[in-house]
């Protein structure tokens, strides 16, 4: 027996491009919901993508603007979103309550109205997610001024640390395409070809293999640059006795797998070559 309003479980977006079954994300909302009990709050406020994405299957490439769910304990969360995104929301997730602030209204005021429609009067808050600043934040507790505010930081993060077997099968699926594109990027690489070419081979196979965007592009630094930490392509020329780090993580379901590889164009000298040892008997 559903307990959706009628036009939410009509709704032919709702669910469609989610990336679990609905009982994988109500199974988090009621983990999120049992450790907000335990802190003692009537619900949990949490702003970051990547948590909101955990508990719902929100995606979006407008992650940069203000979200917020809203989990009270014992009743079904609701979302808030920009009006632009709303589309995506429905289409993302299973959620039958998601609710948008226009552009041009102050989305802490919002938020603000919306904690007192559902009668919180005392809330979990996550304070340490990214695009909260300074003055966002300060606004925030202004819309909240009368509302009991504690800490909610870590609740999501520790209980995503478990991954479930539809999480684990996502990230296997992920590492079979990472490696698919570290292989034809480590092919691709010979003196004369430019780091762009290694670049387009790795992705390329990536998006062939079947990932989606990745959160980070790959890295690939070749020669002088090899060493530099998360540098990318600059369409250097490959030359002999060059060193080329390798690195990207691919997608499925927006779950990663990360991998990296060294390429040495031509015999890795000597002092490379013990480091490699090194290492191998280390692992």
């Amino acid at each position: 027996m559903s307990t959706l309003p009628v036009e939410a479980a009509a709704d032919p977006l709702r669910g469609r491009d989610a990336v679990f079954p609905a009982a994988e994300f109500e199974g988090r909302i009621a983990r999120l919901q049992a450790e907000t009990a335990r802190l003692g709050a009537d619900g949990l406020v949490l702003f970051g993508p990547e948590n909101i994405f955990w508990a719902t299957g929100r995606q979006t490439a407008g992650y940069f603007a203000f979200q917020a769910l809203v989990v009270p304990v014992g009743e079904a969360p609701v979302l808030l979103v920009r009006q632009l995104e709303t589309t995506g929301a429905r289409a993302s997730t299973w959620l039958a309550d998601i609710r948008a602030w226009q552009d041009g209204e102050d989305p802490a005021a919002a938020l603000g109205s919306l904690v007192r429609d559902l009668g919180l009067g005392r809330i979990a808050m996550e304070r340490g997610a990214w695009f909260i600043g300074q003055d966002l934040s300060e606004r925030i507790a202004q819309a909240l001024a009368g509302v009991a505010l504690i800490d909610g930081s870590g609740v999501a993060e520790r209980l995503r640390a478990l991954k479930s077997p539809a999480e684990l099968s996502a990230i296997r699926k992920a590492a079979g395409y990472a490696e698919a594109a570290i292989a034809a990027s480590i092919e691709a690489c010979h003196a004369g070809v430019s780091e762009n070419e290694v670049a387009a081979a790795m992705m390329g196979t990536a998006i062939r293999a079947g990932s989606e965007a990745m959160a980070m592009e790959p890295l690939v630094s070749s020669g002088p640059r090899s060493g530099v930490p998360h540098a990318t392509w600059r369409r250097r020329m490959l030359e002999p006795g060059d060193a080329v780090f390798l690195e990207l993580a691919a997608s499925h379901d927006r779950y990663h797998a990360a991998l990296m590889r060294s390429v040495w164009i031509g015999p890795p000298p000597a002092e490379a070559a013990r480091m490699m040892d090194t290492a191998e008997r280390a692992l």
